[in-house]
């Protein structure tokens, strides 16, 4: 059958609508792809990302900080850290801290860290145990969620005592700062029982 002019007409320009459909659906596609993806960098860019690690305080490099940083760019709340493999042993805490999981922001949590937030808390004294620290395998896990405390994040963190400088030589400096860290929390416990003390005799001279 011979198509007539007005026929390939109408099949051109049914050819043409399904084209310009197959075209506008491909826009919508890629527009729809191009907006999820910036959604995805822009929750990228305001997501929290907490990272723990290790740090040798400004005193001394002697004298190691484990530090608590949110370097993403959003505010975490309810972090909590649990350890995972060997458990940290310290040297220079207060009676009954003997051990990394017992520290106090470790046990406790941190209710909320803004944005570039910093907290750093002193653990051990590397003199005389330098090799025993770069044996240690210690591994910190971090949950937490963002500023409205629907979205979980959970990290895994080795502390790397490698990283640090060696600190297998020690200053007079260091050694003087060793004795103090160890005698603080008996300075602490003094202090604490002439408090007491005070207070108790001046109870007493009220009641005579």
């Amino acid at each position: 059958m011979e198509l007539k002019p007005t026929d390939w007409a109408e099949i051109i320009s049914a050819i043409g609508t399904m084209i310009a459909a197959i075209v506008a659906v491909i826009a919508a596609f890629q527009s729809y792809r191009s907006a999820e993806q910036n959604n995805e960098t822009n929750e990228q860019m305001i997501r929290p990302r907490v990272a723990v690690y290790v740090e040798s305080t400004e005193a001394s490099k002697n004298l190691i900080d484990i530090v608590v940083l949110n370097e993403g760019g959003g505010l975490a709340r309810n972090i909590c850290f649990s350890i995972k493999g060997e458990d940290l042993e310290l040297n220079c805490q207060s009676e009954g801290i003997d051990k990394l999981s017992k520290l106090r922001v470790i046990k406790h949590g941190i209710a909320m860290l803004p944005s570039k937030g910093k907290r750093r808390y002193f653990i051990v004294s590397a003199i005389g145990c330098y090799e025993k620290l770069l044996k240690n395998k210690t591994e910190i896990e971090v949950n937490y969620t963002d500023v409205t405390g629907k979205k979980k994040y959970s990290d895994s963190f080795l502390l790397d005592f490698a990283s640090l400088s060696d600190s297998g030589w020690t200053t007079d400096k260091d050694k003087a700062l060793k004795v103090i860290s160890n005698e603080l929390p008996k300075i602490s416990k003094s202090l604490n029982s002439i408090k007491e003390t005070t207070e108790k005799f001046s109870s007493e001279r009220q009641l005579q």
